[in-house]
């Protein structure tokens, strides 16, 4: 079993900082911060974090811009850590060190994590329909842990739990803030994408309907456009302004899920996870920006992509169920 999870695939969870020059590995309770500014890629970070329990493991992870993260496990425990750094004398490359700072539980698995970079706090989505915020700059502490206190004695002199935002009747499948219109955006098991004013989320500027089954992920392509893709085989293009479909793309299949990743922006290219295989969908969009379209370029079967990420540089970041790496992969906007 320790083998097992050693050799466990890693699970690119999109955690980046402000320039996307970092990102987070996770694979089991193991993470690994990397450098990826340039090819030559930096590790900065590995270390084996601890949870609340034998068998628990790192589901979801996100930095703030100020060198901070924020760590999801799956039994419901959340660790706010401090990164510190030092330059070592034989390499160019910092090195990264971890430090616990606040911990607490959650009433359900987190299931998403974002950032607000205006309210300096983070905001997290729980299998339990629940939307709550976590202003750690406000509760700073000057101790830091380098193994775990006891949980509730802990919690019991900090005083350090989320605020409630708002909570739905159904599971939260993924979140994003627009930090720009101060909006936040949930996609649930019930097939709708909810964008509310944030941080009032109890106030509903409006939905997107359309999907026949769940919505499993969404990413923001633009200030007012986002592209979902769920349990009905599709990807589907949102107007944020009017909550309309704007277009659609379907794979063979309806049964397949659809999974979007990332965007990437040169190209204009959504990639989206179908079952197996790894997709590059175009966006394409008339110059009267009234007709939209999707369109598939490119499809890599037997991939079996477990996440994506796009670099800084438009380098794109894969990992795969096939092997316990991420792959690298260089894309024009033509060839991939």
């Amino acid at each position: 079993q320790q083998e097992r999870k050693t050799m466990a695939a890693p699970f690119l969870i999109g955690a980046k900082d402000a320039t996307r020059s970092r990102v987070a590995l996770v694979s089991g309770n193991k993470l690994s911060v990397l450098d990826i500014t340039t090819k030559d890629v930096s590790v900065l970070l590995t270390q084996m974090l601890q949870g609340d329990t034998d068998g628990d493991f790192i589901v979801q992870v996100a930095f703030d811009e100020h060198k901070h993260l924020l760590v999801a496990w799956k039994f419901k425990l959340l660790q706010y850590f401090h990164i510190s750094q030092s330059l070592q004398a034989d390499s160019e490359s910092p090195k990264l060190t971890l430090n616990l700072a606040k911990q607490t539980k959650t009433e359900k698995m987190v299931t998403s994590l974002a950032y607000s970079t205006h309210y300096k706090a983070f905001v997290i989505g729980e299998r339990s329909g629940q939307i709550s915020w976590w202003n750690t700059e406000r509760e700073e502490q000057d101790t830091t842990f380098s193994s775990l206190p006891d949980l509730k004695e802990y919690q019991r002199k900090t005083n350090t739990t989320p605020a409630l935002l708002s909570g739905t009747c159904s599971i939260i499948s993924h979140l994003e803030l627009d930090n720009e219109r101060s909006r936040v955006m949930t996609s649930d098991r019930e097939s709708k994408i909810r964008v509310a004013y944030f941080p009032n989320a109890y106030n509903i500027e409006g939905f997107c309907l359309g999907h026949k089954e769940f919505v499993s992920r969404f990413v923001q392509i633009a200030p007012a456009l986002i592209a979902s893709g769920g349990g009905d085989g599709t990807v589907r293009l949102w107007d944020l302004l009017s909550f309309s479909c704007l277009a659609s793309w379907s794979s063979t299949l309806a049964s397949d899920d659809t999974f979007p990743f990332c965007f990437h922006e040169t190209s204009s290219s959504l990639f989206v996870r179908v079952e197996n295989s790894l997709r590059i969908i175009k966006w394409n969009q008339s110059k009267e920006k009234e007709v939209a379209s999707l369109v598939e370029r490119q499809k890599f079967e037997r991939l079996s992509p477990i996440d994506a990420f796009i670099g800084a540089d438009g380098s794109v970041w894969v990992t795969t169920r096939s092997a316990p790496w991420a792959v690298l992969f260089e894309y024009n906007g033509e060839t991939f």
